[in-house]
């Protein structure tokens, strides 16, 4: 039975890759997220995110950056960084699985002077090859909360689960330094250091 539901799980994602693709996503990648708080709220925000780039490093980790508008001054931004691979047929899936953390921030307020991060950990399934040009992706069971904000950042979503599809290319000098450009950025809207995802080990 679990094997079952695991692998119409797997083809869901597969199927979500399918028509991302089908959309016509631009070279740049990118991908199409939602969060929505879990509260009372039922606060739901949805990133249309048109910059993706990805990082491999080993057949069980690589990591993701979309941007929702350029990297000097970002709408939404999200790093994703895959912990182990998950195997068709082979992975059991269930409501606390994960294998990836996530960071989802948000800038906001007056010429984006006001960030917050959500932070968490969710499930992502590869439905490319993890070493290929272009990544394609499905996220899920992501769970999320607001663990830094600088002082006049709102609150809208509390506790939060993340889902959706995207689209990556590989460029692991970009990745490092979107990055970098990343925490300095938060960093200058928190007023403290923040990393959402550090650089590659060396």
């Amino acid at each position: 039975m679990r094997d079952t539901r695991t692998l119409s799980m797997f083809r869901a994602a597969a199927l979500l890759g399918l028509m991302l693709a089908a959309m016509g996503c631009t070279p740049q990648g990118g991908g199409n997220l939602s969060i929505r708080s879990l509260t009372e709220r039922d606060t739901t925000l949805r990133g249309g995110f048109t910059t993706g780039i990805y990082r491999y490093d080993d057949r069980n980790h690589f990591t993701v950056v979309l941007l929702d508008g350029p990297i000097e001054n970002p709408t939404q931004a999200v790093t994703i960084r895959m912990l182990w691979a998950p195997m068709a047929g082979r992975t059991p899936i269930d409501g606390t699985a994960t294998n990836a953390t996530i960071h989802y921030v948000i800038f906001a307020g007056a010429e984006k002077a006001e960030a917050g991060v959500y932070s968490g950990a969710g499930y992502i399934y590869p439905t490319s090859d993890r070493e290929a040009e272009k990544l394609e992706a499905g996220v899920w069971q992501a769970n999320l909360r607001l663990t830094d904000r600088s002082p006049g950042f709102e609150d809208l979503l509390g506790q939060a689960a993340v889902k959706g599809g995207l689209t990556a290319r590989r460029d692991d000098a970009a990745v490092e330094e979107a990055l970098r450009k990343l925490n300095v950025l938060i960093r200058q809207k928190l007023g403290y250091p923040r990393l959402v995802e550090a650089g590659a080990a060396r």
